[in-house]
């Protein structure tokens, strides 16, 4: 069985996801959202979807910066004609991503048109719209968008965000033919190239130093060996 969705959706990951505080850990555990406080070990389930129950499938995406709220996700579970669902009573489930509330200990549901990458603040939200023409980042409060670059980028991925969320590092580059490290101003929409353009896929996953004067990016020339740490001055 597969999930269903949109390939530009991320829908999150299964595997424990500490908090920002180091104080909690988000677990899933019998299709349902869980929280382990870290210092007394006590466990507390946040959700309440009917268990067994294999045609949905709950994941997490991100804690907040303050540690004080997750979003998480419910998708539906799609099966292939040699793997039927198993006969069991159905329930009703909205799909869909969650934003859960440790104040008001509430699941508020929300959408999201394009991908989720990262929180910004403890109200917004980084997007990632992508498209043929040209990739573009989005802010999302409440519904609402806002467009943080100021021209498409062409194969945008692999995104880290500076400790101060002001500054974003990503990979770029036309499918199959190059890659480039850029770093995106997030308050102007800057975008600045860094470093010599490489072949398709010769320079992945850099990451911003927190001074915002380096970054370090995975290196490796087509057919050469794997991959090796480079560091690029005057980011």
């Amino acid at each position: 069985a597969t999930t269903e969705g949109s390939s530009s959706l991320d829908t999150g990951s299964n595997q424990p996801r500490v908090a920002p505080s180091l104080q909690a850990v988000a677990l899933i555990r019998d299709n349902n959202l869980w929280v382990k406080n870290l210092s007394t070990g006590k466990e507390q389930k946040l959700s309440q979807f009917a268990s067994p129950n294999p045609m949905i499938e709950v994941t997490t995406l991100a804690w907040s910066p303050d540690s004080q709220q997750i979003l998480y996700s419910v998708q539906p579970v799609e099966f292939m004609d040699d793997d039927p669902p198993p006969v069991t009573k159905q329930h009703k489930v909205d799909h869909g991503f969650y934003l859960y509330h440790f104040a008001t200990k509430i699941s508020q549901p929300i959408r999201f048109n394009h991908q989720f990458l990262a929180w910004l603040d403890n109200e917004h939200f980084l997007l990632l719209e992508t498209s043929p023409k040209g990739d573009k980042l989005w802010s999302w409060h409440r519904g609402n968008l806002k467009e943080l670059t100021k021209q498409p980028i062409q194969g945008l991925g692999q995104v880290t965000l500076s400790d101060d969320r002001q500054w974003l590092v990503a990979s770029a580059g036309a499918i199959g033919k190059n890659s480039q490290k850029v770093k995106i101003n997030l308050q102007t929409g800057e975008v600045v190239k860094v470093g010599p353009e490489g072949a398709y896929t010769e320079y992945q996953f850099p990451i911003l130093s927190p001074n915002r004067k380096q970054i370090a990016t995975l290196w490796r020339k087509k057919g050469g060996p794997p991959g090796r740490l480079f560091y690029c001055r005057g980011a």
